[in-house]
């Protein structure tokens, strides 16, 4: 059985882009009956160390397993963040929905496209 994919979506307080990335992609993955082999969960940066850059030894490990943006995996739009809506209107929230819904939709394209053991290749 292959290994299954951890994904985690990152922002920094949790309360706008990472659940809404967290939600879509728990919906798609659903959809597709994929829970099997993929995990999803959200997080957030900003705790106890506010304002300090991520121990240098989690740089290193974080590195080793290909790291990527969301947008990275975007098809239809170009943009090179999920901006924060916090402060914004509605449009905001709107925009990174279509964002999240995109680079979700293509992250997924590209995990079907991996070879069927895919730790051998994020390691």
């Amino acid at each position: 059985m292959a290994e299954r994919y951890r994904l985690t979506f990152v922002c920094m307080g949790n309360i706008c882009r990472s659940p809404t990335a967290d939600g879509v992609m728990r919906h798609m993955v659903a959809a597709r009956n994929w829970q099997h082999w993929i995990a999803v969960d959200s997080a957030g940066t900003h705790a106890h160390h506010v304002g300090e850059a991520p121990d240098r030894r989690s740089q290193q490990h974080a590195q080793r397993h290909k790291l990527k943006r969301l947008t990275e995996f975007c098809t239809q739009h170009d943009s090179p963040v999920v901006p924060d809506p916090y402060f914004s209107g509605a449009q905001g929230f709107e925009q990174v929905l279509d964002l999240v819904e995109d680079a979700c939709e293509g992250l997924l394209t590209h995990i079907a496209g991996l070879p069927k053991n895919p730790g051998a290749e994020s390691r």
